[in-house]
């Protein structure tokens, strides 16, 4: 009767520890003071990464080459000697000795040369549109082409622009306006009649008149001069004229001189000790050039 009472009493103890048992061993772990919740990382692939936005870095306009002595005064400013890297900005203005040249650009978008003895204002620099005035002399403009931008140059009365085009453009004393196109095309405008100057063409432009029609760019350009007599050209100084192409530029031992509206030019020329000869250079805006040499004489 004992064996039977104990036997049953562990059979009761056993199945009253099985619940405590079975808590200890698995419900313990999952209980939430001792539950500790763990996120999946992402890949390293896929992890976003937030860059701050890119900014377009603005383009300057500035001088790339100077030879000789050129000048630049900022908005009202004095004159005061360029170098090369000087950017400019609306309003300055640039000018060339008889001898010097510059040359200016916006890198991507159009490159300006400046001939010798010319006088250059940047007006605007806008995002479309570059505006530029040439107020006496010549230019050169490489423009790439962009549909949505424009280069202007005024001169004179008239106004020549383009969205891609490489020409030249002169400005006499007497507000004569040549422009040859070398590639693309440039609008001319003036007194209210505007035209197209295509590749291969030039034309002129008379103070407050309208635009000539264009013309193919003549292959060769005209340069007579009238020298002094020999027994002159041994004088400390001796007057030289002469005729080229209204609208050319002339130079007399280098120096820029300037040309009337009906091509004639004039200048003292001042003569070196020893032997010597006069050189006189004419070139025209759709890039012809011509020479002439006086006899040798010795002062």
């Amino acid at each position: 009767m004992k064996e039977r009472i104990l036997f049953i009493g562990l059979v009761i103890a056993f199945v009253l520890a099985v619940p405590a048992f079975y808590y200890l061993l698995f419900m313990r772990e999952l209980t939430a003071p001792n539950y500790r919740r763990v996120l999946p990382r992402a890949p390293r692939s896929l992890v976003v990464q937030i860059q701050p936005p890119s900014r377009e870095v603005p383009i300057a306009f500035s001088l790339n080459e100077v030879s000789g002595k050129v000048e630049v005064a900022h908005g009202r400013g004095a004159f005061a000697t360029a170098e090369v890297g000087l950017v400019l900005s609306a309003e300055d203005r640039i000018r060339t000795d008889a001898t010097a040249r510059a040359v200016m650009s916006m890198p991507g978008l159009f490159a300006i040369e400046l001939d010798a003895g010319s006088e250059f204002q940047v007006k605007s620099l806008a995002q479309g549109v570059a505006r530029f005035l040439l107020e006496q002399g010549m230019m050169a403009a490489d423009v790439i082409e962009r549909r949505d931008r424009w280069l202007e140059v005024a001169a004179s009365s008239a106004l020549a622009r383009t969205r891609g085009a490489y020409f030249r453009l002169s400005h006499d004393q007497d507000g004569l306006v040549a422009l040859a196109t070398v590639r693309g095309s440039v609008e001319v405008s003036a007194a209210g009649r505007v035209i197209q100057v295509k590749e291969g063409y030039s034309t002129r432009v008379q103070k407050n008149r309208p635009p000539a029609d264009p013309l193919p760019t003549p292959s060769q350009l005209l340069l007579r001069v009238r020298w002094p007599e020999q027994s002159a050209l041994s004088s400390d100084e001796v007057p030289v004229d002469g005729y080229t192409a209204p609208g050319a530029r002339v130079r007399v031992d280098g120096a820029a001189v300037m040309v009337d509206s009906q091509g004639h030019f004039y200048k003292m020329v001042s003569l070196k000790a020893g032997k010597h000869r006069i050189r006189i250079e004419s070139m025209d805006v759709g890039g012809n050039r011509s020479a002439a040499e006086s006899p040798a004489a010795t002062k």
